[in-house]
Order: structure tokens, then C-alpha cells, then sequence
């Protein structure tokens, strides 16, 4: 049987919207950080509590099998629990690390596309994410995870916490401000997070080719991405958007090796758009090194591309939904989301008195 047959597209399916007191479900879908930082766990936790929202933590969450997260049964167990507990509002991704495409073939996705709900999170839950979409064609959210982003010292940074907010509790359309800087010092967890990390001022966006176009928005760690070429779960990219991250482990050598596999696969002439998450120092690579990366890359095609956006493995970050119309236009260093990814009507306000 050739994995790569798609069945008809189906109709895409939006969540509901959250609303005060809504009710979030944790999971831990890759690593087993959560067992071995408890601490930073449970801030995490505390911080979502902090911000109004009742919490399901089921003790699979913080469970650990050898490197993963809990065995593959235990992991699609706990998620299609969640999933399907009309209590829980929204799921929220612990971490990531690279376990999460063990599930795909195991989950029911039928069943998750009949009871929509947001799922939040990045980096190596942008399997299952990606797989939500090309499978199901439901919205998920490439947004902060509970232990690095909500776990923070103090709560989320308030750009981080704002997309979120703005993502999942209102209508979502317009245009994704940048952010007032960006924070590069590193904390290592349970041991020197006592206090916030401070903050570079600027703006990192930068246009390195003009242009507009909109499309679809797909978002995705380009690892990840390329880790579902030639499988069923690879998105549908005719005409997207797509911005793409990374984290602090690659280097300019693996970066480069994935734009160069992204070309193989012919990615780069069916796109309407590029956008390139800012990088995190560790990966030391330059403006000039990257833009020759791309250039040489995505060929003479004249998509307009934007580099430097808020989105992945750097602090803050924005929340972007998968699978919505959005424009990007690289002089104006502008993306704007074009189609509300919620349905309105949304969550129970579960705040209030009973």
C-alpha cells in the first residue's frame, strides 16, 4: 500500500473558542522532562492556574519509559483520554523532544476531528500537529509549551502570554506584532531559574525577499517537517504560507541540509510564501550565511520571504494557528491572519459560580 495516497480533503475544522476558567489538559507526548524537572513542571501548572484556567494532569504527563515520555500505548492512551473528556476545554503540550511521530499511526484521528478542540504546542508535537491537519484538517496552535514557556520565572513573558490570549480566547484575525525584543540567556531549569531572564530590545524581522501573498498558514519545525516526507501525515503545501524554526541544537550545516531536502522535495516552487523563525544564538548562524542558505536553497522562484519572526524555540513567541488564511508581506515585515481559527460560542466559562 502506497503511504503516500491522500482520501479526499475534508472540510476544515475549527475548535471553539476558550473562555474564562476554561479547562486545560496536559500532556507529554515526547520527552520525559517532566519526570526528572518536577519543579519546573509544576510552575508550569501553576502559572496556567495563575491565569485562571482549571487544569487536568493526568499522571501520565509526567511519566518516563527509558527516553520517552511513557510507552507508545500509554502516551495515544492519555491523549485520546483527554481528547475525548467533554471537561476538557484544550490541551496543552508539556515539551517536546522526539518522540511524538511514534504515535501517528496508532491515534484515531477520525475521532479527534469529531470532538475539535485547540491543541497548543511546537517543536516535536509538529508531527502530531501537521498529522492533525493533513488527516483530520483541524486547527491546532504553534504556541508555547507548559514547561518552557509557562514555566518561565513569573509566568509567560506578556508577548508570549498576549498571542496566546489573543489566539485562543478571541477571534484571532489581524495582523502578529512583533515583539519588543528578544531574550537569548539561558537558565538552566531547577537549578538557576530563580529569577526573569533579561530581555534584548529590538526587532528582529527583516525582509530578504519583498512581496505579499497569502495562503494557507502551515508552521512547523523544519526538522520535524521532513520527518513526515513521503508518509500520508506530509501537509498539503500547494499555495501556503509556511514558516518554518528551529531549535538551539542544529547548526548552520544541518539548517542548510534541511532547505536543501525542502528543494528535493519541490516544496519551494508550490509555496505562496516563506517565513523563517529567528534562530537561537546557539546555532551560530549569520544573516549573511543564512540569506546565501535560502537564496541558494529556494532558487530563482520570487516568493516573497520574511526571516526573523517570533515563532518556535525562542522567547517571546507568538501563537499561530495551522491550517488558516493568512497574508505575509516581507517588505512591510507584516503577517496578518485572515480567517479566525476558533468558532465563536466557545468554551463554558467555568469561572463562574455553579
Amino acid at each position: 500500500m502506497n503511504s503516500t495516497v491522500r482520501s479526499p480533503q475534508l472540510p476544515l475544522v475549527k475548535p471553539r473558542r476558550l473562555a474564562p476558567g476554561s479547562t486545560l489538559g496536559i500532556v507529554s507526548l515526547s520527552s520525559p522532562l517532566p519526570a526528572q524537572l518536577p519543579r519546573r513542571f509544576e510552575r508550569g501548572c501553576q502559572a496556567l492556574r495563575d491565569l485562571g484556567y482549571q487544569l487536568r494532569v493526568p499522571a501520565a504527563a509526567r511519566a518516563q519509559h527509558r527516553y520517552m515520555a511513557g510507552s507508545v500505548e500509554s502516551r495515544v492512551g492519555s491523549l485520546v483520554e483527554l481528547w475525548e473528556d467533554d471537561e476538557v476545554d484544550a490541551i496543552v503540550s508539556s515539551i517536546g523532544g522526539h518522540s511524538a511521530h511514534q504515535l501517528l499511526e496508532h491515534l484515531p484521528f477520525e475521532r479527534l476531528r469529531a470532538r475539535p478542540k485547540p491543541f497548543i504546542g511546537y517543536s516535536d508535537t509538529t508531527t502530531f500537529q501537521l498529522a492533525l491537519y493533513s488527516q483530520a484538517r483541524l486547527v491546532s496552535f504553534y504556541g508555547p509549551a507548559l514547561m518552557p514557556q509557562f514555566g518561565e520565572f513569573g509566568g509567560p513573558v506578556a508577548y508570549t502570554w498576549s498571542g496566546f490570549e489573543r489566539a485562543l480566547h478571541t477571534a484571532g484575525v489581524g495582523p502578529v506584532p512583533a515583539a519588543p525584543g528578544w531574550i537569548e540567556e539561558r537558565l538552566r531549569w531547577d537549578e538557576l531559574d530563580t529569577r526573569p531572564r533579561a530581555l534584548v530590545p529590538g526587532s528582529s524581522r527583516r525582509c530578504l525577499r519583498p512581496g505579499r501573498a497569502r495562503g494557507p498558514l502551515i508552521v512547523a519545525n523544519a526538522g520535524c517537517l521532513l520527518l513526515l516526507a513521503g508518509t500520508r501525515y506530509f501537509p498539503e503545501l500547494d499555495g501556503a504560507v509556511l514558516i518554518l524554526e528551529e531549535d538551539e541544537t542544529e547548526s548552520p550545516g544541518t539548517i542548510d541540509r534541511y532547505f536543501t531536502q525542502l528543494r528535493h522535495l519541490g516544496v519551494w516552487e508550490r509555496i505562496a510564501a516563506l517565513g523563517v523563525g529567528r534562530f537561537p544564538k546557539e546555532v551560530e548562524l549569520e544573516d549573511a550565511a543564512l540569506d546565501e542558505l535560502i537564496e541558494r536553497s529556494v532558487g530563482p522562484r520570487r516568493i516573497p520571504i520574511l526571516l526573523g519572526l517570533e515563532v518556535g524555540h525562542v522567547e517571546p513567541m507568538t501563537t499561530l494557528p495551522i491550517g488558516t488564511l493568512a497574508e505575509l508581506d516581507a517588505g512591510a515585515l507584516s503577517l496578518a491572519l485572515l480567517e479566525s481559527p476558533t468558532e465563536d460560542g466557545g468554551a463554558p466559562d467555568r469561572s463562574a459560580p455553579q
